[in-house]
């Protein structure tokens, strides 16, 4: 039922999802009929025995609005005759004689063929052809089998997929299988293109009968001609079966094709390929049915559909995206309220959503472009600590604070309709959750003069780096040598104790020179790129506007 939601999928209800269409939409009487939504606590997914069971009491209740029909059956018009005109392909194929016969009688060998193309190495043919023996050694799929197996001329049918494929799979058939070893059909001269599908298809059934696919026992089981089937249905005059079948209506006949068909498909499908595929070469009935000569065809079918030029492709996509347009403009129109939620009007047009998008993004690139201090974002008010107005970590808090707002229900409600946040939590006025509510710097002078404060009172965070300096210098300075020992041993000019250096002290800092090339390479290297470790570490020294 799936499949025909994808196919009305601009006119299913909005409700209708891939974790609750399970078991829900179902075609009875020649029309698509669609369950309620689920309502709590009704699980998402509906078991099959309740489905059929809504499906039977509801009486024709469950049927699908008109718009759901029509869309299904305008993708049905035609169906199935013209899908098999679009989908099928009938080439000229140069086979021996017994391999066209088979091909002819069973259509799906073609897949089987298909299936094992690219062929393995030709020393593992060469190994698998070694085991067999006896009939099994005998068979063969190429020019060299007995004198009796000439090649004939008949027209192949594939679908489309199968010859895009086949047209485009690029490898290199063993020697038994090029031209230069595949006959010519007696009395006549087939081009070279015939020549080459006859010996690729050969080569890949060959592949299948040495692997011995299990899987390819199926395809055997469904004939082309009804006189491939069975006389006898050996389980139809079973006491059991007889019972269900007298009250069949229509009645079962053991002598119809549907009956004898569909035993056929089911009987015995654990053989062996290999037994399956020689009893039905040496099948009479298929050399008495399928007559070669009826399958002669003088050229094969245009190949034009591989092709597609560009106005064809901007014409279809045209048509597509016209739909679409007239599926938003519909739900736009029928929407009620939507537009106040999104910042667009509800009669806005494509171009209208487009415009306000770009503007929403140009705001969101702008803050993502402003760089934070080498701290982190500041929740207070301020500019960071790049030096750069407008971009401190304020309005980027501001921002964060305000996103994560947008998240928290009001109340603990929830619902688009419920939403009340704000940035006072008083729930009045607008979210701004770009944090553009402020003009850069227009309260700077106040978050200052509050920082300020701040740093002056007690436990302000001066006065936690200087006890952390101590601390380091107790802990570091331990480790090194001991008073009166001397200054600590050398290596290449540098010093390999460790001492802690104090850089929030007003007096002058002792530094490494070799590790200050390295930082100053870094920092040069930036150029005018956005601030990085360097900028920022000498922005902490105050050395960041000496180099700028």
């Amino acid at each position: 039922g799936e499949v025909l939601l994808i196919e009305a999928a601009l006119a299913a209800p909005r409700w209708l999802t891939p974790e609750n269409a399970e078991n829900r939409c179902w075609v009875r009487g020649g029309e698509v009929h669609l369950l309620p939504r689920p309502r709590p606590p009704e699980p998402q997914r509906l078991p099959i025995r309740e489905a059929l069971a809504r499906l039977r009491t509801a009486r024709g209740a469950t049927k699908a609005k008109d718009k759901v029909q029509a869309a299904i059956a305008s993708r049905l018009e035609g169906y199935p005759q013209h899908a098999i005109e679009l989908s099928r392909h009938i080439v000229r194929a140069v086979l021996p004689g017994h391999v066209a016969r088979l091909l002819l009688a069973y259509p799906q060998l073609v897949a089987v063929a298909l299936d094992h193309l690219p062929l393995p190495p030709t020393r593992e043919l060469t190994r698998l052809r070694n085991q067999l023996s006896g009939e099994e050694a005998a068979l063969r799929f190429d020019c060299e089998g007995p004198p009796a197996a000439e090649t004939v001329c008949v027209g192949i049918r594939l679908t489309r997929c199968q010859y895009a494929r086949l047209r485009g799979l690029r490898f290199q058939l063993p020697q038994r299988f090029t031209a230069k070893h595949w006959q010519q059909p007696p009395g006549a001269t087939v081009e070279e293109k015939a020549m080459l599908l006859g010996a690729t298809l050969c080569a890949g059934l060959e592949v299948a009968y040495l692997q011995a696919t299990g899987s390819a026992t199926a395809v055997l089981r469904w004939p082309q001609l009804e006189a491939l089937l069975p006389e006898v249905v050996p389980w139809f005059a079973d006491a059991a079966f007889a019972r269900h079948t007298a009250a069949a209506r229509p009645s079962l006949s053991s002598s119809s094709a549907a009956v004898r068909r569909a035993f056929h498909q089911q009987n015995n499908l654990d053989e062996g390929f290999r037994a399956a595929l020689q009893q039905a070469l040496r099948n009479e009935a298929v050399t008495a049915v399928v007559d070669v000569k009826a399958h002669w065809r003088d050229r094969s079918d245009a190949e034009d559909w591989l092709e597609v030029s560009a106005e064809d492709l901007d014409r279809d996509m045209a048509a597509r995206q016209a739909e679409f347009e007239a599926f938003d403009r519909r739900r736009g129109t029928s929407s009620k309220g939507g537009g106040a939620a999104t910042g667009v009007s509800e009669g806005a047009t494509p171009e209208d959503v487009k415009n306000e998008i770009a503007s929403m993004g140009k705001q969101l690139a702008g803050l993502l472009a402003r760089a934070s201090c080498v701290d982190g974002v500041d929740a207070g008010s301020g500019t960071g600590g790049t030096g750069q107005e407008g971009a401190g970590p304020s309005q980027s808090a501001r921002a964060a604070s305000g996103a994560a707002a947008a998240t928290r229900p009001a109340g603990g409600r929830a619902g688009r309709d419920e939403d009340s946040d704000s940035d006072d939590g008083s729930g009045s006025g607008d979210l701004d959750v770009l944090g553009m509510e402020d003009e850069p710097g227009a309260d700077s002078s106040a978050s200052d003069s509050e920082e300020g404060a701040a740093g002056r009172g007690e436990g302000s965070l001066d006065e936690y780096m200087a006890e952390l300096d101590e601390q380091l210098e107790g802990a570091l300075d331990s480790f090194g040598p001991a008073a009166g020992e001397g200054l600590a041993p050398e290596a290449g000019g540098l010093r390999l104790g460790s001492e802690h250096v104090k850089v929030h002290g007003a007096g002058p800092v002792e530094l490494d020179v070799h590790a200050m090339e390295h930082v100053l390479a870094s920092y040069c290297a930036e150029h005018s790129l956005e601030p990085g470790p360097a900028s920022l570490l000498l922005g902490e020294l105050g050395l960041a506007g000496g180099f700028g």
